[in-house]
This record gives C-alpha cells, sequence and structure tokens, in this order.
C-alpha cells in the first residue's frame, strides 16, 4: 500500500525540558543530612521549538547521537510524557513498541503473561486466546510456555515480548531500537515482519542507531541535535550529514584527549634499527583519527638506523580495535620499494584513497632486515583510528573496481 496526502501526526512546536539535582543523594545519612537545604537544579532541554508532520503509511526514521531527544520524542507521541509547550495531533490509534516487556511478571509463567501483557496492550482475552498460538510460535518458545519469566534469559524475554507487541492493532506504530532483538535468526524474523507492516501501509515512526536500518526501511528522516531539529529529508541526505556530526564529534573528543606515548625501555649498546613513532596524517599532513572511507590517510612512520644497515625494510598493518585481527597490510619488500640508509628519518605509506569502511583500528609498523622474518622492531600506535563510510556498504575492507557488460 503507498502512503497518501493525509497528515496521521502533526507535531508544532514541541519542547520538553527535564531537571536535574544537583546534589547526588546516595543513603539516608545523606537525606537527612540535605533536609532543609535549598535544592539547587540544572535545566536540560530535551526538546527545543520541534515541528514535523508523517503521513499516513510512512515510515519516518528519527536519528541523532546518544541524548539527542529522540525517545523523548516518542514518549510524548505515546502520552507518556507531556510536552512543556508546543502540540501534537494524532489521528489512529498508536502501539508504542518503546520498552518491550513493561509490564511482564517474573513471577508468573510465559503463557499468563501473554495474557496479562496483551489485555495491557490494548487486546481482549478472546483475542489473544486466537492469537496465542501464534505468538508462542513467532517466538520459538513451545518447551517454555509453562516456565516463569524470571528463569528466562534475556534473549529469551524480549522475543516474547515482541511477539506479543506486534499481535496489536494499530495503525500507527512507535519503535524505538526494536530491531536490537534476539539473536540473529530471529531479527531476520523482525525484519520479515518490518517489511509486511510497510507494504500493509502502516504508519511507523522509527528511532535507531543502525543507519543501515533507517537506509532499507525509512522514506524519510529527521536528524535530531541537542534536542533541536537539524535537517529533515531523504535518507542518504540526512545520514550523510549524522555521520558528518558523528566524525566531527569524535575528532573533537579525541584532540582533547591527551596522546598516549608509549615508553619504550632502551637498551644499553643497542644499534639495531628502531621504530620510534607512528603518525597517521590527513592530505595536509596533519594528525588526524577520523575518516571518511575514500580520503587520503598516510601513515608516517619514524626510524632510527644507528648501524647504518644498509637493507631496510618497513612493514604496515591495520588491526580491528576489537579482535586485533588483522585486516590488510603493506610491506616495501613485496612492494619492491628501496629505503636509502639514514641514520634517523621517516617513511610515508600513503594511501590516496583510504579503503577501510566503517569501524575502528589501530596501526602496527615493523622495521626488518633483507627477509620478512629478520624483524628488527614491532609497534603499534596506541591510538586508534576511526573510519565511516560513504555509505552502507558491508565488509570492512572496500575494493575499488568497476562494472563492465
Amino acid at each position: 500500500m503507498k502512503k497518501n496526502s493525509k497528515t496521521v501526526i502533526k507535531v508544532s512546536s514541541l519542547s520538553k525540558s527535564f531537571v536535574i539535582p544537583r546534589q547526588k543523594i546516595e543513603s539516608v545519612r545523606g537525606a537527612l543530612f540535605n533536609l532543609g537545604r535549598k535544592k539547587e537544579f540544572d535545566r536540560f532541554d530535551a526538546l527545543k521549538n520541534v515541528s514535523f508532520e508523517v503521513k499516513q503509511g510512512e515510515f519516518l526514521g528519527i536519528i541523532g547521537n546518544n541524548g539527542s531527544g529522540k525517545s523523548t520524542l516518542l514518549k510524548i507521541l505515546a502520552g507518556i510524557y507531556a510536552a512543556d509547550a508546543g502540540k501534537v495531533q494524532v489521528d489512529g490509534k498508536i502501539s508504542p513498541f518503546l520498552e518491550l516487556g513493561v509490564g511482564f511478571n517474573p513471577e508468573l509463567t510465559a503463557r499468563e503473561n501473554i495474557y496479562l501483557n496483551g489485555v495491557v496492550l490494548g487486546l481482549s482475552r478472546k483475542q489473544v486466546k486466537e492469537r496465542f498460538a501464534e505468538i508462542i510460535r513467532f517466538s520459538e518458545l513451545e518447551r517454555f510456555v509453562d516456565t516463569k519469566l524470571k528463569n528466562y534469559s534475556s534473549g529469551m524475554y524480549v522475543r516474547l515480548a515482541f511477539s506479543v507487541a506486534i499481535q496489536v492493532e494499530a495503525n500507527i506504530l512507535l519503535m524505538d531500537e526494536v530491531l536490537a532483538v534476539g539473536d540473529v535468526n530471529f531479527q531476520a524474523k523482525c525484519f520479515e515482519v518490518f517489511r509486511k507492516l510497510k507494504r500493509d501501509g502502516k504508519t511507523i515512526v522509527f528511532v535507531s542507531h543502525s543507519m543501515s536500518n533507517v537506509q532499507e526501511f525509512c522514506d524519510r528522516v529527521i536528524l535530531l541535535d541537542k534536542g533541536e531539529k537539524l535537517l529533515e529529508g531523504g535518507p542518504y541526505k540526512v545520514i550523510n550529514k549524522y555521520e558528518e556530526l558523528s566524525r566531527q564529534s569524535e575528532e573533537k573528543r579525541r584532540k582533547s584527549e591527551p596522546v598516549k606515548v608509549e615508553i619504550k625501555k632502551k637498551l644499553s649498546g643497542r644499534k639495531k634499527p628502531s621504530i620510534e613513532k607512528i603518525e597517521v596524517l590527513n592530505a595536509e599532513n596533519k594528525r588526524q583519527s577520523v575518516f571518511e572511507r575514500g580520503e587520503k590517510m598516510i601513515v608516517r612512520i619514524h626510524y632510527k638506523n644507528p648501524s647504518l644497515e644498509k637493507i631496510l625494510n618497513f612493514g604496515c598493518a591495520f588491526f580491528d580495535a576489537a579482535s586485533e585481527a588483522q585486516i590488510c597490510g603493506n610491506n616495501t619488500f613485496f612492494d619492491k620499494y628501496n629505503i636509502k640508509p639514514q641514520k634517523e628519518a621517516y617513511v610515508d605509506l600513503v594511501f590516496e584513497k583510504l579503503g577501510l569502511n566503517k569501524g575502528e583500528f589501530f596501526v602496527g609498523c615493523s622495521v626488518f632486515g633483507a627477509l620478512t622474518r629478520d624483524v628488527f622492531d614491532f609497534r603499534k600506535d596506541n591510538n586508534t583510528i576511526k573510519v565511516y563510510p560513504l555509505d552502507d556498504r558491508l565488509g570492512v575492507v572496500y575494493l575499488d573496481h568497476e562494472w563492465r557488460s
């Protein structure tokens, strides 16, 4: 079903703030000590003058960094929070998928909780009875239907909650990170539910940190930043702006942190070549730690060669920051690049178009002799680099290519 021109959600000049106490009271003694004292609060503006409309059958994405106001906005649309200012008009029945499993009783069995939660979500007991078998089948919990929820794993818990929630008949759905549910196989089933909801013309407001999900499902996207609507438009345009903001924020954070320096113990009388420092630079030869795929990157290896070894080779590899698995590597030996003997210098490995996809990596460099096994020194850069993609390609490495027919 295609979306039409009917507006089902209209948000006008919406604002919401919270007060946060400055004093942190963690004990009864602390509470007694502060009796009679004037309490001081800070004001946090979660939403500031936000306006937008959603058409019937539209799949609208809401994205932004943590603290940008996404979840607050959904809770106001769901009627959980009241706005401080502005107006929300909704034409239709809303089903909120905000905190799956709220209302479940861990002391009751799955069977009992299905009836309890179904009624809380607006289903009659007759409707729950008619859909009970489908709920259990979808959740894949047939063997545990009469087990108390307190004995469920967290994955089983959210699978049951999602399976009940999708039974609610509503034409407007509010979803907050609901695809991060269960294991990979169950998530695939959730994707199919999403696609069916979209085909059926449901109106969906979707909050997610997964840009690939936003790209796949959303017709239009709103970017929130510090409570304000920063941009609204097609997924590709808005996601690119979000990634740009994320890069700027990450670069600013890293620049404010002290640079980690690896202290190496110098051995007396050591004459072997050594790596003194590794720098990751941009096209302007300035240190940088956040890059776009396709951007120019230079890895500069500073070294010393006190004994003036005649044959020197250098290697450089990228490692995944989490697993420490090597992603790719290059060296001067295989590339047949000769190094002129000098006591102290640097060598650059230049990537005119960086071929790494989105991820966090660290660089490891080595200096060796005539053979790759003759390693004089190895050093890794303690400061990881982050790479953001220009699009949602999968995998770790981008291979330059062209299509022909």
